[in-house]
């Protein structure tokens, strides 16, 4: 809910009862950002002699302070005076900012069969859902309320259903939504920064990085689009240009974990180990317990052959998530420290699951042939041949 629409439904409320100097006033301070003297002036008049017009303009203040639980107050209060459908949206998006999903939805539903709040109804019921993970639920509602929004509505809907389709790893679908978005309003950053992603979700990483610079040229702030921007020159090879973009947002935002974790990244495809694992040192404190930080940080730690503490993180990882990427640095952990036997267990736990059988075998035929163990080690090398 953005300010404009917001005066523009509270307005209509007004507008069935009378127009007072009250909101003509709060009006001009809303307009002009002043929340703080609004809301002083509210509860000032609230004092002398409480009523609806107070009581709403309250909440609508309050909730664009993001004081959502004080949006909650007023607009219950207003509720209680006269049942507005317009005011019933206004609680159905502010228990959303609360994450209470089923006072959302309870509200919403009272008003989706409003014919102009429809649409509006429909959209803030698809988000609860997508915030209970009920993605196809919320796509069935984004579908129902397409065909009868327009303008900025249609491009925020068809954005939402871009994000369900991307949760559900419809990629193909979801870029087109998302397309579909920018042809209607090429300036939309949000649908350009979406699209961004899906593209990167589906290793179209130059397509994505151009959406990137272009987004942040407009908005260079933009915290996680630097990240995703780094991801993505990661992932095309690009390290030092990546290292450049992590290196701008920390310059920001120095205790972001995310920004952290792919300077490592970018430092350890570079060869440089120690101030990789500095840098994962640094993010671990951030970011607690994180799978991704340690399994990098042991991959470091190999790389400057502090084989011993390498594998106590590994092991750490694999208690808490079975992975067969771990269990392959695992065994290949092992094997640096000579323990040939440990390895081939790993390796034969993997031997069952593996799409790269011929990998695996040859792995435990090195293990075996370590061990002096002739006969297995040739049979394993047989199968490798022949998977």
């Amino acid at each position: 809910m953005n300010k404009t629409e917001a005066l523009h439904l509270l307005s209509k409320v007004f507008n069935r009862r009378f127009v007072s100097i009250t909101h003509f006033y709060l009006s001009i301070l809303y307009r002009a950002n002043m929340y703080d003297a609004a809301l002083d002036y509210v509860r000032k008049m609230l004092l002398r002699s409480p009523g609806f017009v107070l009581f709403c303009w309250g909440g609508l203040i309050c909730y664009f302070k993001r004081d959502f639980n004080g949006a909650l107050h007023y607009f219950e209060k207003a509720l209680s005076v006269e049942d507005a459908a317009e005011i019933r949206y206004f609680l159905g998006e502010t228990c959303l900012e609360l994450m209470e999903f089923e006072k959302a939805e309870e509200n919403y539903t009272l008003i989706v069969d409003n014919p102009a709040l429809k649409v509006k109804a429909m959209y803030g019921l698809a988000l609860c859902k997508s915030g209970k993970s009920q993605y196809k639920e919320a796509l069935e509602l984004l579908n129902c309320a397409l065909p009868e929004a327009r303008g900025a509505d249609y491009v925020k809907i068809q954005n939402k259903k871009g994000l369900c389709l991307m949760e559900l790893g419809l990629l193909e679908e979801a870029k087109a939504c998302f397309c579909d978005c920018l042809s209607r309003a090429p300036g939309d950053n949000n649908a350009k920064l979406n699209l961004a992603l899906v593209l990167s979700k589906s290793g179209e990483y130059e397509k994505a990085i151009n959406l990137y610079k272009s987004a942040l040229s407009r908005f260079p702030h933009d915290i996680i689009a630097i990240n995703n921007l780094a991801l993505c020159l990661a992932a095309s090879g690009r390290y030092e240009e990546a290292l450049e973009y992590c290196e701008r947002g920390l310059a920001m935002d120095p205790l972001n974990g995310d920004l952290l974790i792919n300077k490592g990244y970018c430092l350890y495809k570079m060869a440089d180990y120690k101030k990789a694992i500095e840098c994962f040192r640094e993010a671990e404190k951030l970011v607690k317990d994180d799978l991704v930080v340690k399994n990098n940080m042991a991959l470091c730690l190999m790389a400057v052959k502090k084989y011993g503490e390498a594998l106590q993180l590994l092991e750490d990882v694999l208690q808490k998530h079975r992975s067969d990427d771990i269990l392959i640095n695992k065994a290949f952990c092992l094997i640096k420290m000579g323990l040939y036997r440990e390895a081939a267990e790993c390796y034969k736990e993997l031997e069952g699951r593996t799409t790269d059988k011929a990998g695996i075998y040859t792995m435990l035929g090195i293990c075996f042939e370590r061990l002096g163990e002739t006969e297995k080690a040739v049979e394993y090398y047989n199968k490798a041949l022949i998977a």
